[in-house]
């Protein structure tokens, strides 16, 4: 009992005092400070963040308290609305037509593509196994892409810009009409 003692005494003598210790590690009273301070900035950052995103996708339903405030008001500072958008956006370029002649055009996929956004006229399909696609686009003009030899849209459809409402062989007939007048293939885009 008596050797337990002494060396219970000889690793108390080994062992730092508590102020020793705190003093070996540098423990300056504006460093906690300083520490503890970002850290609660950093909670509040990850809460107002939690706070917005709920807001914005409305995944959870929250009390009333949260839903009266005003998030938008501390946050017209973020960029938010660019964050989280969730806009079709085109990742690569649709090809462009080359005229051949008259009112014939090749864009080398054999694809055809819309030039505008519009809503779907007509469609028509031959016995020969060709048809036709009429779009009334948003800006008044009327395209009439002909020649097609498979139709992938259908009559009163949304179209946007660049959607794909079909395919040829080797040219596509595009005709583009506003206010009964022929309009160029680079105007009826616009």
């Amino acid at each position: 009992m008596n050797d337990l003692k002494h060396a219970r005494k000889r690793i108390q003598s080994r062992r730092y005092s508590r102020s020793a210790y705190e003093e070996d590690r540098g423990s300056s009273w504006l460093f906690k400070l300083v520490y503890r301070l970002m850290i609660f900035v950093m909670c509040i950052g990850v809460c107002t963040l939690a706070l917005l995103i709920n807001q914005k996708m409305q995944w959870i339903k929250l009390p009333e308290a949260f839903t009266n405030f005003k998030v938008e008001d501390v946050s017209k500072w973020l960029p938010f609305e660019n964050w989280f958008s969730l806009k079709d956006e085109a990742v690569a370029s649709y090809p462009t037509y080359s005229h051949i002649k008259d009112d014939l055009y090749a864009n080398g996929s054999n694809t055809v593509y819309t030039l505008g956004d519009g809503v779907v006229l007509h469609v028509q399909q031959k016995e020969n196994g060709k048809g036709s696609v009429t779009i009334q686009q948003d800006n008044g003009v009327v395209v009439t892409y002909g020649s097609l030899t498979s139709i992938s849209s259908k009559q009163d459809e949304r179209i946007l810009k660049g959607s794909v409402i079909g395919t040829y062989e080797e040219t596509v007939s595009i005709v583009c009409v506003k206010e009964n007048a022929k309009v160029e293939l680079d105007q009826a885009g616009v």
